[in-house]
């Protein structure tokens, strides 16, 4: 698993939403620092906050995890 292509697919997808990192954190309940280190490759994701991201944005876990 890349981290940095899972990131970018996860920034790619806010932004087509026009959602803030922040209002992504606040909306899924997790941290803003949890949301910034998913969003810069330095942590995954659990899969419980990669399906709310998904939900979120309105992506596929296919398109943020096999793109």
């Amino acid at each position: 698993m890349d981290k940095e292509r899972i990131a970018q697919n996860i920034v790619d997808g806010r932004w087509k939403r026009k959602i803030t990192q922040s209002q992504l954190a606040k909306n899924i309940h997790i941290s803003p620092s949890y949301m910034n280190d998913i969003e810069h490759g330095r942590r995954l994701p659990s899969l419980k906050v990669a399906i709310e991201i998904a939900k979120a944005i309105n992506e596929s876990l296919d398109n943020i995890f096999l793109t």
